[in-house]
């Protein structure tokens, strides 16, 4: 994670079938938290990711970049993908989505 004075929300995806590569950068007010991630499934093969932040410590500088890289893992074919930072309850930025071609 760097401190930083513009950080900002971005985000790459790579689905195949039943697995997903993630990788990007989440914009954060202070540069010591974690990230927390929580994902939802349809029986459409519809997949939403969530990621937030969880603080970590006192004495902390801000803003902050906080990169991440992850795999996503399904028992079924992923028809969507949305991916999601949560900044608060009602600030989410979807900053990937991605839809199978039909």
């Amino acid at each position: 994670m760097t401190a930083n004075d513009d950080p900002e929300d971005k985000a790459t995806v790579t689905v195949n079938d039943d697995h997903a590569t993630v990788e990007g950068a989440f914009r954060a007010d202070i540069d010591c938290v974690t990230l927390e991630t929580a994902a939802f499934a349809s029986n459409e093969g519809d997949v939403i990711v969530e990621l937030t932040t969880e603080t970590t410590g006192d004495d902390c500088d801000g803003p902050a970049t906080v990169a991440y890289a992850g795999e996503i893992t399904a028992n079924f074919t992923i028809n969507d993908l949305v991916l999601n930072h949560v900044h608060e309850e009602n600030d989410r930025k979807t900053v990937f989505s991605y839809e199978r071609g039909g």
